[in-house]
């Protein structure tokens, strides 16, 4: 009964949206501690992507994938962040450390 799962979005942004919106409806809010479940390579973005809708004490499972496709992942998703932080969706650096 704990386990909210959003099947509206089409993006990670929009992910965070409606989780908070339902969240909310539940009497929650994002300063609970909430789990993000996503693949491995997607944790450092959906993390800040969390952060800037306004969740709080977020922790995460990242599962794995192919290795044979690790550069693609890791292609994706860098290109996926500079596009979150040209659109002001998040602030910082492409570079995690």
């Amino acid at each position: 009964d704990r386990i909210i799962i959003d099947d509206q979005s089409t993006t990670t942004l929009e992910n965070f949206g409606y989780a908070k919106a339902l969240i909310e409806a539940r009497g929650g809010s994002a300063d609970d501690k909430t789990v993000v479940i996503t693949s491995g390579f997607h944790l450092y973005r959906a993390f800040k992507l969390a952060e800037a809708e306004g969740f709080t004490d977020i922790t995460g499972c990242g599962s794995t994938g192919l290795a044979v496709l690790l550069p693609h992942y890791i292609f994706r998703e860098y290109a996926a962040f500079i596009k979150e932080v040209s659109l002001g969706h998040i602030a910082g650096s492409p570079f995690p450390w």
